[in-house]
């Protein structure tokens, strides 16, 4: 295993060092959940000396005054719409939004005057600013697998694993796009790429590749983050034998997840002391899918210290740090399986809210319908 030590501090990251990019579409209204004014407080309440700034498209309705640093208005490049794929309540087709990702982050952070850069969506309320305080852990890195300057903090609830006990939800090259906390410069890089062309949207149909049942509906080439991570990786140098979100080839396990725990620092979002002001439902813990589908920070842990630290450093005062931040409540029990691709949630005995989800139970505060999991 060829490490190296990234150089680094390892005192938290104070938010005067700070640029906070709130990227997509502004939520002012009653019917929005006013979730980017909710965000904008939030952020001015835990990150006081952060400049803030706002990435949004040309015609956004704002407030006659927001407590922002900098707007940004970005000419909307559209989202790509998928033949098979209805949303129920509006009636039109759901959208691939990749490329408004890519522009309106790419814009966003290149505007920062700070060294480091805090990129979320633009419905995402902070209740603390403790993400902060892991910058700068994990310093050890595989070279040949090395793309950020330094490594990146991201959302674990995101992260997809591209093999899981259950077989739902496998999905190579997957890291969670609602968080990314780095340095300007790696950032500014990650979000550097090609846009989605439109001749992917219907890629599967067009090429007769039947996705999984877990996605019936799906015809474009790539979800957002795969689409994000590929390209990225392959502009980097770095070979990717994908052909699309769906390749199953098992060759692809090792290297997703190496590149993901190489370049990443993933954490819960107890973690990230984050909430969303859009999305209603009972809050799905990041551990409650886990070994379903989502990765954990205990996945990546586990998988750091395999993949990136040096047998003779596995009990470094680094590593104590990490493994004592392990949520307590990321235990987990393996029971029967449920019908494939069939979430099921379910009240157990003793009323002690859990979730079951394709043989795995794990502990939780709310009952979440299998709808929710959608």
């Amino acid at each position: 295993m060829n490490t190296t030590d990234a150089t680094t501090n390892h005192s938290p990251l104070s938010d005067d060092q700070l640029s906070v990019v709130l990227q997509g579409p502004a939520h002012f209204s009653k019917k929005d959940f006013h979730a980017t004014q909710l965000a904008i407080d939030s952020i001015r309440q835990y990150f006081p000396h952060a400049e803030l700034i706002l990435s949004t498209w040309k015609g956004a309705k704002l407030p006659t005054k927001v407590d922002v640093d900098c707007i940004v208005f970005n000419q909307d490049p559209g989202g790509q719409a998928l033949s098979l794929s209805v949303n129920p309540k509006t009636g039109k087709a759901v959208q691939n939004n990749v490329n408004r990702q890519i522009v309106s982050s790419y814009a966003g952070v290149r505007v920062a005057s700070r060294t480091h850069v805090l990129r979320v969506r633009s419905d995402m309320v902070f209740t603390s600013a403790k993400c902060l305080d892991w910058w700068g852990l994990a310093t050890h890195r595989c070279a040949e697998q090395q793309c950020f300057k330094q490594r990146v903090i991201g959302y674990a609830g995101g992260t997809r694993k591209s093999t899981n006990p259950s077989g739902v939800l496998e999905l190579p090259y997957h890291p969670g796009d609602w968080f990314f906390l780095g340095l300007k410069e790696d950032l500014l890089d990650l979000f550097d790429i090609p846009l989605c062309p439109d001749s992917d949207t219907n890629y599967l149909l067009d090429n007769y590749i039947n996705p999984p049942a877990f996605a019936p509906w799906t015809t474009h080439r790539w979800y957002p983050e795969i689409y994000l991570w590929v390209s990225y990786l392959r502009k980097k140098g770095i070979p990717v034998n994908l052909d699309h979100s769906f390749d199953k080839r098992p060759e692809n396990d090792l290297p997703s997840l190496q590149s993901l725990v190489n370049n990443f620092l993933l954490l819960d979002y107890e973690q990230l002391s984050f909430t969303n002001a859009k999305y209603l439902f009972p809050w799905i813990d990041a551990h409650e899918w886990g070994l379903t589908s989502m990765m954990t920070y205990q996945d990546w842990l586990d998988s750091y210290l395999q993949f990136c630290v040096p047998e003779n450093e596995q009990f470094s005062d680094e590593i104590k740090t990490l493994v004592a931040r392990s949520l307590p409540q990321q235990q987990w029990q393996t029971i029967a399986l449920n019908t494939p691709n069939t979430p099921v949630a379910t009240m157990p005995l003793n009323n002690t809210p859990t979730i079951t989800i394709q043989g795995i139970v794990a502990p939780s505060a709310s009952v979440v319908s299998a709808s929710a999991l959608k």
